[in-house]
């Protein structure tokens, strides 16, 4: 279901405010109330906290910082068309943009907006009178920019799977995963070399490009649909081991260590909340992530986490690693990290994932991408460490 968000919405506030105060405060309080019934799920005479907030929301809406908001919450959905229809609704009055998916599994988001609108669709979320019940602990990511929305519009759809692993949630469920760990027991897990472990990155190489954990292997992919083919490649060398991953927000873990443990492996253990959580946790100066954290919106990546440049120009292969939407791959179209000096050539640009199933050693840096064992990790770790 595509929903486009109003700019009428921007036209009937505008006008309320030239109308005179008496016109928008009776207006904006009709409008809150119809929000708060929203949100809330119940018509009730009014739910005090819920109106006032979104007074405020109204009351500021072309003010603040736009807050980002990054979810997910696996949970037996039975009717995802009315959740489809009940969260466009709330996303559209609150003027959210970005992309929701919605299945019989569970829902995936990745929505900004005002900070009131933000706080009123997580009020919404947990408090209301039937979804409630279902996403109440729904673990909402903030990050925040000063920029404009980074996205253009709202998309809100039912899918089979809420990220798309190629398997229908019969044939591989969440409900098998792996151990969840908060991100300090995570970062402690790294440091005990008692185990004998691999540490795997569950994002394509175009995100790990830029950002990683220290002695991670890259999953070689394009697209989360090739996990399943590269982890049955890899299933023999990993067995025996203390099996750690993670990705952005934790949601591809969830399924990912599924199919793990579907095969047979006993020790998965998963980052809790990702590497959003783990940067938020740990310190920077105790952190082993190195590099940015890639992002899925016009922002591309967040701040850098640490000092450390580890990505590298796919041209002369010099540090560099900030992307341009205008430098993607002459192949298969995936974002390439262009430096400044070669932007002026004329030349096709190939990924690292082409270069990688061409068998193009020149097109790729000296490390060995999809390897379970410790010394096929990043052969400059000690400088530019892998994830």
């Amino acid at each position: 279901m595509r929903t486009h968000l109003r700019s009428k919405f921007h036209l009937r506030m505008d006008k309320m405010l030239r109308d005179g105060c008496d016109t928008f405060e009776k207006r904006s309080n009709q409008i809150a109330s119809k929000i708060s019934a929203l949100v809330i799920g119940r018509r009730i005479e009014k739910d005090e906290d819920t109106h006032a907030l979104a007074l405020r929301f109204l009351r500021n809406y072309k003010k603040g910082r736009t807050v980002v908001l990054l979810y997910y919450m696996y949970v037996d959905v039975k009717d995802p068309k009315k959740l489809r229809d009940w969260t466009a609704n709330i996303a559209k009055e609150l003027e959210l943009k970005g992309r929701i998916h919605v299945a019989t599994e569970g829902i995936n988001g990745t929505i900004a907006g005002t900070e009131f609108a933000t706080s009123l669709y997580i009020k919404a979320m947990r408090e209301h009178e039937i979804y409630g019940k279902l996403f109440s602990q729904t673990d909402f990511k903030k990050s925040f920019t000063n920029g404009p929305n980074p996205f253009k519009n709202l998309f809100v759809k039912v899918c089979t799977e809420i990220i798309s692993i190629g398997k229908s949630p019969s044939e591989l469920t969440y409900k098998n995963s792996g151990t969840h760990l908060s991100p300090k027991e995570f970062h402690e897990m790294l440091l005990n070399d008692s185990d004998e472990k691999v540490l795997i990155d569950c994002r394509n190489l175009y995100e790990s490009a830029v950002g990683r954990f220290e002695n991670s292997v890259r999953t070689p992919t394009r697209h989360f649909t090739e996990y399943t083919d590269f982890a049955d490649r890899m299933i023999e060398n990993w067995k025996d081991k203390t099996v750690m991953m993670y990705c952005t927000g934790g949601i591809r873990c969830e399924r990912a260590s599924a199919y793990l443990r579907d095969k047979g492996l006993k020790r998965v253990f998963q980052l809790r909340g990702g590497i959003a959580r783990y940067c938020e946790s740990v310190p920077p100066k105790e952190s082993l992530f190195r590099g940015k954290n890639f992002v899925f919106d016009k922002r591309l990546t967040l701040d850098r986490v640490s000092d450390d440049v580890i990505g590298s120009c796919v041209s002369c292969h010099e540090k560099w690693d900030d992307y341009d939407v205008k430098y993607t791959c002459s192949e298969c179209n995936a974002l390439v990290l262009i430096c400044k000096k070669c932007r002026s050539s004329e030349k096709k640009f190939r990924c690292e994932y082409c270069c990688l199933n061409d068998g193009d050693e020149k097109g790729l840096e000296e490390e060995k991408i999809g390897s379970g064992d410790e010394e096929s990790s990043d052969s400059n770790s000690s400088s530019s460490s892998s994830s």
